[in-house]
């Protein structure tokens, strides 16, 4: 089986308040990102295909691959307006066999057991994630802020990354997303065939131009009735464009609660108490 890792480092981390990336906010003297690439470097990952902004392609062959010698690193690639874009353009790159697994560069904690318990559950699947219960009550709420629902807390996950799919079910389910927002937006660039791989000819290739797009009308169907949707729904990670876009059920997997994406100040206060801590050990 062949795996490759889709790193994501194109967000804005508007969250963060700070002139600086979060994914280039230092932790214990290194990058945020630095961690999650190595993660994967030493892990049984064929090859990373690093997404990032467009302008921070050469800093990062220099700065972050270079400068740490990841040799797994085979393309560094523009992401776009949307997280899904980002995802889309990953693919693109990426070898049109195996398995990808798809985690944010803002998750500096991911863990060899996490990557194992990912291997072991895409042997028996074709769509896994990884998550942990929830430890608070979760409460659901009307638009103006009141409850109308409580789930059992027993059902309740809290999604995490890596989200591991076959490389065929994720670029057919993204292909069909992708569609759908070049119905509502009036178009929008494509890779090449997927069977090709998409770019492949340049070491560290540039995909695509942006798209701009928020909430979408989705036109997967429902997991009961199988009828065509189209209402608008704020793609948040891939197993809803799994869910939305193909018939395969997303398997959930043990991640960790150590497995934290930075996203605000005091998260990066975390990061270093929890990697302090790791260093200790």
């Amino acid at each position: 089986m062949y795996y490759t890792a889709i790193v994501l480092a194109a967000g804005q981390g508007s969250r963060m308040n700070s002139k600086i990336r979060k994914q280039y906010m230092q932790i214990g003297g290194k990058p945020v990102l630095y961690y999650a690439l190595r993660a994967f470097e030493d892990s049984f990952a064929d090859e990373i295909i690093l997404v990032t902004a467009e302008e921070e392609i050469a800093f990062c062959k220099k700065e972050i691959v270079g400068k740490y010698a990841f040799q797994k690193v085979t393309k560094i690639v523009a992401g776009g307006a949307e997280r899904y874009h980002s995802v889309y353009r990953g693919l693109c790159a990426a070898r049109a066999e195996g398995c990808v697994l798809i985690h944010d560069g803002a998750r500096p904690f991911l863990s060899k057991e996490i990557l194992e318990r990912a291997r072991e559950t895409l042997h028996g699947h074709a769509a896994c994630a990884a998550a942990v219960r929830a430890k608070d009550t979760v409460k659901i709420a009307d638009a103006d802020g009141y409850v109308i629902e409580t789930p059992d807390r027993a059902s309740v996950w809290n999604m995490q990354t890596p989200q591991c799919f076959t490389y065929e079910l994720a670029m057919g389910a993204y292909r069909k997303l992708m569609a759908s927002v070049d119905a509502s937006s009036g178009g929008g660039k494509k890779c090449g065939d997927a069977s090709s791989g998409g770019q492949q000819e340049s070491a560290h290739a540039t995909v695509g131009e942006e798209q701009k797009s928020g909430s979408l009308s989705l036109g997967g169907k429902t997991p009961d009735r199988g009828e065509p949707q189209a209402q608008p729904v704020k793609i948040t990670d891939d197993a809803m464009v799994i869910e939305h876009f193909s018939s395969e059920r997303v398997r959930l997997f043990e991640g960790a609660y150590g497995n934290i994406k930075i996203t605000t100040p005091e998260d990066m206060i975390l990061a270093e108490a929890y990697l302090k801590r790791i260093q200790e050990k």
